[in-house]
């Protein structure tokens, strides 16, 4: 079982995580806090399907960066929440790639 697996996993089994696949859970969830952690990306009725490509691979390419962070800087810890932080951003950029699997498909 890939280390990604086993983070979901314990995303779906945590009682406590916001996006544990309860919907009352995800219904209380705040705007503000989803917009901070990326969970919605703002479209300009002029951009092309170009630049929104990119921009998509643009915020792909920082999630990823941010859970190398995490990674690195949560090493050694005993107890630590990053395994739930680093589930959500790995289903943002799953999103992301059927986005862009669709753009692919369409174009």
């Amino acid at each position: 079982m890939t280390m990604r697996k086993v983070r979901l996993k314990a995303l779906k089994t945590n009682k406590f995580a916001l996006l544990a696949g309860d919907n009352r859970l995800i219904s209380r969830k705040d705007r503000i806090k989803a917009a901070i952690g990326a969970k919605w990306t703002l479209k300009e009725k002029s951009c092309t399907d170009r630049e929104a490509i990119l921009q998509l691979r643009i915020e792909r390419a920082c999630l990823k960066a941010q859970i190398k962070i995490i990674t690195v800087s949560e090493r050694g810890k005993s107890k630590s929440k990053a395994s739930v932080e680093i589930a959500t951003l790995l289903k943002r950029i799953d999103s992301i790639n059927r986005k862009l699997e669709s753009h692919y498909h369409h174009a």
